[in-house]
């Protein structure tokens, strides 16, 4: 798919030029804080960048500044599929953190809306019509109680929960009972690799909702031209009417339609969706050339791989 669009191209990176203003168009490598100073700061949660040679002490302080609050979350400023992302409860938590992470990582205020879905969208250059092609909406990793099983019962009676078990279970009581329809969220970070699953939200797909989208996009600081949302939000109504939401994340060019990964999607059409979404990055990447935005070099994409392999043992440490 991709090789097909390099070669409309006649560029492998072609990819880098689609997003100018995110290091590899968000391919690969790019660091999340960057990312975070493109939009208003009303959009992102409370931030703070720590450089792994910070003293802890210094750390507390640049916080309590920006007033992040623990509970608090932790996120490698360079990483991907949710890898050294964790809740912090106290300070002790969180100085451990550091002195065991060789890298960067950004500190962020937790987000109260319980709700969270994936949004990719686009607009070509020269235009302003911009368009929603995937909503993916993710359930976390939750149980509901029965008024008899215990809490381990009924983790061990499910897949994606049973598979993340011996992850989770020093953080809850195995013996408790949970209370007839009484949820419980095993997994508060919704990503895949952590069992949150991932519905198929296209249904929601609307005129006002693009236009919601396209305001973000149009609030963003730099050329960005292609990419996906990760939002936090209270309710669907309020986030069309900008209200009650964070964007947590923005990923740019290496982003997939999430919704495809709903259980029991067409792998068919789940492919030619992939195929339409890799065209659609070539054919901003041919009116950015025409635009005289160049792609990178092949020493910018070893440099770039460099420091994402570093990054990559570093976090997986």
């Amino acid at each position: 798919m991709w090789l097909a669009q390099a070669m409309r191209n006649r560029n492998l990176f072609f990819f880098s030029r689609v997003n100018p203003d995110i290091f590899t168009g968000g391919f690969f490598s790019e660091e999340k804080w960057s990312i975070y100073e493109l939009f208003p700061a009303q959009r992102i949660p409370l931030s703070y960048l720590v450089d792994s040679t910070d003293l802890p002490d210094d750390i507390l302080e640049g916080i309590n500044t920006v007033g992040i609050v623990f509970p608090l979350l932790v996120k490698p400023n360079i990483g991907e599929r949710g890898m050294g992302i964790r809740i912090i409860e106290t300070f002790t938590e969180l100085r451990d953190y550091h002195l065991a992470a060789a890298y960067d990582y950004i500190i962020q205020q937790l987000v109260p809306f319980g709700k969270e879905m994936s949004v990719l969208a686009y607009y070509l250059p020269g235009s302003n019509d911009v368009k929603v092609t995937s909503i993916c909406i993710k359930e976390k990793l939750t149980i509901i109680g029965d008024g008899i099983s215990t809490i381990e019962e009924l983790v061990l009676c499910q897949y994606r929960s049973r598979k993340n078990w011996s992850r989770l279970k020093d953080q809850f009581e195995a013996n408790h009972i949970l209370k007839r329809g009484e949820s419980l969220i095993l997994e508060p970070i919704g990503n895949h690799s952590r069992g949150t699953i991932f519905l198929d939200g296209n249904h929601l797909i609307s005129d006002s909702f693009t236009k919601t989208i396209k305001q973000l996009f149009n609030e963003i600081d730099g050329e960005v031209f292609y990419g996906r949302f990760d939002i936090m939000f209270s309710n669907f109504e309020e986030f069309e009417q900008l209200k009650d939401f964070k964007i947590v994340e923005f990923n740019g060019v290496g982003s997939e339609p999430a919704h495809i990964y709903q259980p029991g999607y067409s792998l068919i059409k789940a492919y030619k969706e992939l195929w339409q979404h890799a065209k659609i990055l070539g054919n901003i990447s041919i009116l950015q050339g025409k635009r005289g935005r160049k792609c990178m070099t092949w020493h910018d994409f070893k440099s770039a791989l460099k420091t994402y392999r570093r990054n990559l043992k570093l976090v997986m440490k």
